[in-house]
């Protein structure tokens, strides 16, 4: 058995990622300036803390410096780590994640990565799957896969607030879990 964990989801995103002369990123002669296709996408998780909360389990930059109120700004070690796994991923020798000008180009669905076929996996919530439609419909396939183990070893996963709903009328109605009452009750 194989760990998925991110060095694992990176040697296989290589082994996606071609160049125009049917190379992957890797193997001698690869043109990491002709890559037609990519191995990995955060697609539209592009925010750097996105990276690093969830590739490292959590975490928080900002914490608690000396009086009430006030707060020091301290980037995780393993955040750093993220950040360097993606920075590698994207300008590294042997890339396997799109930059910002190829995943925004028409070739590439103007930043829907995955529906234009050229990128193999994604990062992505449930509700992606309204928009898959496109790639469908040109004969593409997908299907789906567990997210790599987190930096520090453990399984992570993260809610997505636009996914995460209990339904008013339900006959058992379950008490809101901490985290989604702290994010949808209003500040006082």
């Amino acid at each position: 058995m194989v760990d998925w964990d991110w060095p694992a989801l990176a040697k296989v995103a290589k082994l996606l990622t071609i160049d125009s002369n049917g190379k992957h990123s890797g193997e001698a002669g690869f043109d990491k300036t002709k890559a037609v296709q990519y191995g990995f996408s955060f697609q539209w998780e592009g925010h750097p803390n996105y990276w690093g909360a969830f590739m490292s389990n959590g975490g928080q930059m900002l914490v608690p410096g000396g009086s009430t109120g006030n707060y020091t700004a301290k980037v995780p070690e393993l955040w750093k780590s993220a950040w360097q796994f993606v920075y590698d991923g994207i300008w590294g020798a042997e890339p396997f994640i799109p930059n910002g000008a190829v995943s925004g180009s028409a070739d590439f669905s103007s930043g829907n990565v995955f529906a234009s076929g050229k990128v193999a996996m994604v990062d992505m919530p449930s509700w992606y799957l309204c928009c898959l439609g496109d790639l469908v419909k040109a004969g593409g396939k997908f299907d789906f896969g567990a997210m790599p183990i987190s930096l520090d070893g453990k399984v992570a996963g993260r809610t997505d607030a636009d996914t995460f709903r209990i339904w008013k009328g339900t006959k058992h109605r379950p008490k809101p879990s901490p985290f989604w009452h702290t994010s949808s009750t209003p500040a006082s």
